[in-house]
This record gives C-alpha cells, sequence and structure tokens, in this order.
C-alpha cells in the first residue's frame, strides 16, 4: 500500500508550528527529532531535523541562507543528487500515514517534492503580509536580545531603537512573503483539488471539527480529533497596530492580489468541506 504523505505547507510565522502541532497531537505522525524550541517559539517548531537539515543545505547552496529574506528572483537549482537524497527520506519513514512541516518546503516544492511524491497531500496555512513582516521584526528584536555578545546586541538593538534599515527590513521580509505565497498558488494550480485543503490560524480554530473531517475523508487519513484551541498560545500570534509599515508600493500591490487569490482559495475550499 502507498504510505499518505502530508505536508503542512507555508512561510515561516504563519502558523504552520501551530497547525502541525496540532495534527500530531490528533495523530499523525510528523517525525520524532525536531528543532528545538526557543525563545521565538516556545511551544515548538515541530520541523523534522533531517528533513530541515536536508532542505537547508539545497538553500544554502544556492545562496539562501536565511529562507526569511529569499528574494523573487533566486534561483534554486535542484540536481539529481538532492533527487536521491530525497528518496532515501522517503523511503526511511515508511509508514502508512505521515507528514512534515517545514517553510522551506514551500521553496522546493515544485522541483523537488512534486517529482517524487507527486500524490503528497497538503495543508496549507497563510497569513497576511503585515502580520508576518510584523512577526519577523519581532522575532529579529527577540534574537538580538538573546545574542551571546551583548556589546554586538546592544548595538543592534539600538539600531532597532532608531529604525535604522527599518523599511529597508520590512520590504526583504515582505518580498520574501511574495516568492513564498507566489510558489503556493503555482503549487495549488498544479495539484488534484482532493489533495489540497488550505486555511489560516484564525479559521482553523473556528472551523477545526469541519477542517478535521476533511482531512480525515479527502485524504482519507486515520487520526482522531483535538481541539486546538486547547493548544492554542495566543502570546505568539500578537497583531500591534501601531507598528508603523512602510512598504514599497508596487511590492505592497503584488502582495494584496496573492492575498485576495489566497482568499479566494479559502472561500472555494471550505465551501466544500463546511458542510
Amino acid at each position: 500500500m502507498e504510505s499518505k504523505v502530508v505536508i503542512i505547507l507555508g512561510m515561516g510565522r504563519s502558523g504552520t508550528s501551530f497547525t502541525a502541532n496540532w495534527l500530531n497531537k490528533c495523530g499523525l505522525y510528523i517525525g520524532e527529532s525536531f528543532l528545538a524550541p526557543n525563545y521565538n517559539n516556545v511551544t515548538g517548531f515541530y520541523e523534522d531535523i533531517d528533513i530541515l537539515n536536508f532542505q537547508q543545505e539545497i538553500l544554502t547552496r544556492n545562496g539562501i541562507k536565511n529562507p526569511l529574506m529569499v528574494g523573487l528572483h533566486s534561483n534554486i537549482l535542484i540536481d539529481e543528487e538532492d533527487i536521491e537524497k530525497a528518496k532515501k527520506i522517503i523511503q526511511v519513514r515508511n509508514l502508512n500515514q505521515w507528514g512534515w512541516k517545514d517553510p522551506r518546503t514551500v521553496l522546493l516544492m515544485k522541483d523537488l517534492w512534486n517529482r517524487i511524491i507527486p500524490n503528497a497531500k497538503l495543508v496549507i496555512v497563510y497569513r497576511p503580509y503585515w502580520e508576518v513582516v510584523d512577526s519577523i521584526m519581532r522575532a529579529d528584536w527577540k534574537s538580538q536580545k538573546n545574542r551571546k555578545n551583548k556589546l554586538i546586541a546592544w548595538v543592534k538593538l539600538l539600531g532597532y531603537r532608531l529604525k535604522i534599515n527599518h523599511k529597508k527590513r520590512q520590504n526583504t521580509y515582505l518580498e520574501a512573503w511574495i516568492r513564498f505565497n507566489m510558489n503556493i498558488l503555482e503549487v495549488i494550480k498544479n495539484k488534484d483539488y482532493e489533495d489540497v485543503l488550505i486555511t489560516s490560524v484564525e479559521n482553523l480554530l473556528i472551523d477545526s471539527v469541519q477542517m478535521n473531517k476533511a482531512i480525515v475523508s479527502k485524504f482519507e487519513l486515520n487520526i482522531d480529533y483535538i481541539d486546538p484551541n486547547l493548544i492554542f498560545n495566543d502570546e505568539l500570534f500578537i497583531k500591534d497596530s501601531k507598528v508603523e509599515t512602510i512598504f514599497n508600493p508596487e511590492l505592497k500591490l503584488m502582495a494584496d492580489g496573492i492575498l485576495k487569490e489566497l482568499n479566494k482559495l479559502y472561500v472555494s475550499n471550505s465551501n466544500n468541506y463546511l458542510e
């Protein structure tokens, strides 16, 4: 019997960790050795270390050290050695149903994973760009505060206080949001309708029963139901309307168009499983 593979697909800071945590608690195997929690995600990332390291190696080789800073036109080349390594990862996890979460997958889905597991089931999680950018900026702040070198930390934090390069950083992350979600839209267009479910954290918290039923019926998985509200940490989804955002008008226009498409897909998708 061919194993069913579920990929939680979305950009970092979009709620993919929360969604992976929920599915894991419902009974979907997503690994055993995870990236350790830290000050930016105290409840855990739920990212399989082997898959994470493998995907980061590919991105690093292509000049992308930080996926959250990927450019719109950054080329990511996949070679046959990558294909063979990916096949081994799949073979080792010889289970009836399993999955993984790692935001890097979005950037490698088309040219790598679609070639190996074209029938993979996708749970896509998205979030408005202004919230993602704000969340990344907050994570940056925490990272500087937790630097071991306190002198460098002090200099960096002062730069944040004075908003040095503030606009540049925001637009760098906005560009990454556009790249990630353009990739997601492209992946969706080339997938069978029955292989895709799309949501946001807010909608998942409201429609979790129906979403769970859809995963069981559409994906034909054997999982239980756990109320995601029981594991939701609202402190990780703080929204601050006072934060000043200065987005490049052209990038913002692109992002608005992509968000509109994602919202449309959510509505059409949910109309079929919220019955």
